[in-house]
Parts: structure tokens; sequence; C-alpha cells
């Protein structure tokens, strides 16, 4: 269910996945079968690996930005000054 707003690749091939309908992100091996799901504090407008494996999300047209372990555990967050 639901489209995709974005994705990103991970280190070992892993595919990241923000939902356009829910604050979700879906993780899938590199073959498309599903690892992992979880819920995310806003629907992320766009994902992105960090260079520690780390999946960063961007919300409120990057207005804030939510740092998760790649297995979906929230380690920081931060308000923007974009308007």
């Amino acid at each position: 269910k639901g489209g995709v707003r974005s994705y990103a690749v991970g280190p070992e091939g892993e595919i990241y996945v923000a939902l356009m309908e829910a604050p979700t992100v879906r993780v899938y091996d590199p073959d498309g079968e599903p690892l992992a799901e979880w819920s995310v504090e806003q629907k992320p407008s766009q994902i992105m690996m960090g260079r520690g494996g780390e999946v960063i999300a961007l919300a409120d047209e990057g207005r804030l930005v939510f740092v998760y372990s790649s297995r979906g555990k929230l380690l920081e967050s931060w308000k923007t000054r974009l308007r």
C-alpha cells in the first residue's frame, strides 16, 4: 500500500523506502524481500544514507531532520532554519 516518496540504498545494498501515505520507512534486501519496517515521527519528504550507515529523513519540506540507525532507532533530530 502507498506509493514511494523517496528511497536510499544502504552500504550492503539494502533499500530504504519512505512511503507517501504514511510516516513509515520500509527496508528491503537487494532482491526486494522485506527486511524491516518502522514508523517515523513525520512523513519524510526525502531520505538518504549518512556516511556511517544511518538513515536521514527530511520532513516538512526540509525544515525537520531525523537521524535513525539502520534498524530504525531515532538517534537525533533537529529543526533547520529553512523557510
